[in-house]
């Protein structure tokens, strides 16, 4: 399967999830995916990689990509701050199936990854881990 981020840019669905272990940034309300632990393992994994880096005082979500073998090698999704409307829950589909799973760029570029504005909830959920971001410039074929 392949995921289309923009007008252009692709990635191709892998059967080889990350192993590191997500977690929670407070003091940026975001969830990180990487192995980096401090400011300068951060800068430098921002060097040595390529995807949807941050710029000056943007904060988009972020996908890395290792150059050599264009896999997902770490992730940053900021939280979004809205809810979207009942009647925007209602076009949410059932849950899909979790499935693990990574990314392989079809080409070594950057890209811009706008962050989610707002979170839907599946139909008949009311619990707080049914939450799914709402859909952002992504389509999948």
């Amino acid at each position: 399967m392949k995921l289309t981020i923009g007008d252009e840019w692709t990635a191709t669905v892998t059967g080889d999830p990350l192993s590191i272990t997500p977690r929670f940034d407070f003091w940026d309300l975001s969830v990180s995916i990487a192995t980096y632990a401090n400011v300068e393992e951060r800068e430098r994994f921002l060097l040595d990689t390529f995807g949807s880096h941050p710029w000056l005082w943007d904060t988009p979500d972020e996908l890395h990509f290792d150059p050599a073998g264009r896999n997902l090698v770490g992730a940053a999704f900021q939280i979004a701050v809205g809810f979207a409307d009942a009647e925007d829950w209602a076009r949410v589909p059932a849950t899909p199936l979790v499935h693990p799973g990574g990314l392989r760029a079809d080409e070594a570029r950057d890209f811009r990854l706008e962050v989610t504005t707002e979170l839907c909830r599946a139909p008949g959920s009311c619990s707080s881990n049914a939450w799914t971001a709402s859909p952002r410039r992504c389509s999948t074929r």
